[in-house]
Formats: structure tokens, C-alpha cells, sequence
């Protein structure tokens, strides 16, 4: 074959080629970036390992700047104060059959810890609803066992005041050297706040269920 028909043939194959590249590059699967969604369910799960073994720093990381936590506490540094409190009080949290729904984690739980045990409580249970902000957990929307009885509400109560009663003996955390929420005050107060609203609650439920 002549060079001048060696040439036609090979421009006569160039638009077969960028066809066969074209559907390659179609057919190429996304980027592991563009694929992958946040795992909420292994998320919710590393984060009551971590409450589970007492690690404080790597629960918060897995948590917005912003987030929401019982008792009625925003923010990292007045949530660390609910998480350290739980850590010296031996809380461990058993999650049951955990469901993702959009971008939340809907899940049952039981809890226990010295200060129930203290109470003669024991454990307590309920349902949680842990909300997301991609990756991050921005909420935890814990709820209470609705069938309490009276005197598990009031021991669940004096479970709480033990509780913060550690909170505020944690040498890390002392008056004198508690983190400040953007330089409005110590955390610790805004955790005892947390826990006298939460008191307060309990308090007001019971009532109302007694009322006729």
C-alpha cells in the first residue's frame, strides 16, 4: 500500500477512535468524592463507642461547633462539661436497631451508669433522633421512656444531681479553669442551667400526669 493510503486509512479510523474514548470516558464511574455519601449509621455508632470508652475528644469531633445535646446544652464546650460529667460516672449506652431516615439516625437506647446505679434506678431507656449536617452530628434528640413511673422520674432525678455533682468536682474542669462559651462565663453554668431545666421538667411531667 502506498504512503498516501496508509495516511487515508489512519484519518479515516481518527472519528472511530474518539468514539471508543468517548464512551470510555462516559462509562468511567464517579470519583470515590462524588459517589460516596456520609455513612450517618457508622457515624452514630463510632460516636457511642467513643462515649462508651470515655474518649471526650474524638465524640466531640464528630459533632458541629453548634450541636445540641440533653440535657438542653449547645455548643462543644458545654456539652464536653455532659460528656466528661459521663465519663467519670461510668455511663455506657447500649443503641438498638438503629434506622437512617434522610439525614437522621432514629434509634433506641438504654443507659447506665454509678449514678443510677446510686439511685436505685438502675438503667433508664428511651429513643433518640440524631440529626446531621453532612458528615458532623448537629443534634441529639434524646426522649425518655414515656411510662416512667413517679419514683423512676424522681430517682432518675437525683441520678442527674449526682451526676453533676461529679461534673462540677472534675479537676480539668474547676471553676477557675473551665472552658468559656465565646467569653460569656465558665460552661459550668450553662450545663447546671441545662440540668435545672431538665429537673424542672421532670418535675412538671410528673405533675401534670397526676393531675385529674
Amino acid at each position: 500500500m502506498s504512503t498516501v493510503g496508509r495516511w487515508l486509512m489512519a484519518v479515516a479510523a481518527i472519528p472511530a477512535g474518539l468514539a471508543v474514548l468517548a464512551v470510555m470516558s462516559f462509562a468511567r464511574p464517579a470519583s470515590p468524592a462524588q459517589a460516596q455519601e456520609p455513612d450517618l449509621l457508622a457515624i452514630y455508632e463510632q460516636f457511642v463507642d467513643h462515649l462508651n470508652e470515655g474518649n471526650v475528644d474524638a465524640a466531640l469531633a464528630l459533632m458541629t461547633d453548634d450541636a445540641f445535646f440533653p440535657p438542653n446544652l449547645v455548643g462543644k464546650e458545654a456539652i464536653r462539661v455532659e460528656l466528661e460529667a459521663r465519663r467519670v460516672d461510668n455511663t455506657q449506652s447500649t443503641i438498638i436497631n438503629p434506622q437512617v431516615v434522610n439525614n437522621t439516625v432514629v434509634s433506641e437506647w438504654t443507659q447506665t451508669s454509678d449514678c443510677l446505679q446510686e439511685s436505685g434506678l438502675g438503667s433508664i431507656s428511651g429513643t433518640t433522633t440524631f440529626e446531621f449536617v453532612g458528615d458532623k452530628i448537629s443534634a441529639d434528640r434524646a426522649l425518655l421512656d414515656p411510662d416512667m413511673t413517679d419514683e423512676q422520674l424522681a430517682q432518675f432525678a437525683d441520678a442527674l444531681v449526682c451526676r453533676a455533682a461529679k461534673a462540677a468536682a472534675l479537676p480539668s474542669a474547676g471553676l477557675a479553669g473551665l472552658p468559656t462559651e465565646g467569653g460569656s462565663g465558665p460552661a459550668i453554668w450553662s450545663y447546671a442551667l441545662a440540668v435545672a431545666g431538665a429537673l424542672l421538667a421532670i418535675t412538671g411531667f410528673a405533675a401534670r400526669r397526676r393531675s385529674p
